[in-house]
This record gives C-alpha cells, sequence and structure tokens, in this order.
C-alpha cells in the first residue's frame, strides 16, 4: 500500500510575516519569553514612538502588565530577561528577574516586569547593546563596538 502526499490547499506564502512591504515595515522590533515564569516582551513602535510591553502569558489571559514608553531615538536592540531561577539564593542588584533591554545608543535599562520601572540605567558600550546573559555573580554584554563587557551582577559596576 502506498501513502501519497498531497500538498496542503491553504498553504501561506514564503515570506517574511513582520514585514507588510517594503515601504510600510512591522512595528514588531523584538519578543522574548521569561524562561521561568508566564511573562513575554514586546519591543515595538507605536504612533512614531519606540515602546516595550509586557504581557501576563498564562494561559487565557494574554493581558498587558505594563508598558514603558522610550525616549525619542531610544531604540531597542537586545531584550533578555534575568532571575526567575528558584536555585538561587542571593539577590542581584542588576536585574533580579528583570527584564534587560540593550538600546542603539550603547545604554542598558533593567525594567522592573510587575511595575515597567526602569531600575538601572547602565552605560557601558560606544555602540548598540547586541547581546546580554546574566549568571548567578556576573553578566555579560556584548556591543556593535566589538566589546565583550563583564559586569558584577551584585553592585551593577563593569569589572572588565
Amino acid at each position: 500500500m502506498s501513502h501519497r502526499k498531497t500538498k496542503p490547499k491553504n498553504k501561506p506564502p514564503l515570506s517574511n510575516p513582520f514585514n507588510t512591504s517594503p515601504t510600510s515595515p512591522s512595528s514588531l522590533h523584538l519578543t522574548s519569553f521569561h524562561p521561568h515564569k508566564p511573562l513575554y516582551a514586546v519591543a515595538t513602535t507605536a504612533v512614531g514612538q519606540n515602546v516595550l510591553r509586557i504581557f501576563d502569558a498564562r494561559p487565557g489571559v494574554a493581558e498587558p502588565r505594563c508598558e514603558v514608553r522610550l525616549k525619542k531615538g531610544e531604540e531597542i536592540i537586545c531584550l533578555a530577561w534575568t532571575g526567575g531561577d528558584k536555585k538561587r539564593k542571593r539577590r542581584q542588584s542588576i536585574g533580579e528577574d528583570g527584564l534587560v533591554c540593550g538600546l542603539k545608543s550603547g545604554r542598558i535599562y533593567v525594567i522592573e516586569p510587575a511595575s515597567g520601572d526602569i531600575v538601572r540605567k547602565v552605560e557601558g558600550h560606544a555602540a548598540s547593546v547586541n547581546g546580554w546573559f546574566t549568571d548567578e555573580e556576573r553578566a555579560w554584554s556584548c556591543g556593535g563596538d566589538g566589546k565583550v563587557k563583564c559586569w558584577d551582577s551584585r553592585i551593577g559596576n563593569c569589572v572588565a
């Protein structure tokens, strides 16, 4: 007995779903799910202003928790969640269970997800912050300036 494969009738086109046309790019820039909690962050452009929204991602809820409106010209390049691991016992001052936003300007914002408050602003790169990683004692950022910076997570200072 042979099985024939049939083509799906409602196959979507093979194009980027976030770009509707070359002249009208999507307002969605970045998204990130929290690794341990039902939280979801979205960086968008709304009415010409860059906005970060954090959503409650529990099934059946999907409601916005908070919104952070960035200053004119500020653009988020990277999103990374920190904390949230129940095994950790030490409190981190740079993003304890927060959202780290790397900006095009080289600045780093740490957002408290319950309130949407920017709890820390860190300067460290001469160009965009393209990535962020945190462990128990240190954090690392990489930038468009070609540098990788190491941060002391407890006090938020650059150590290398």
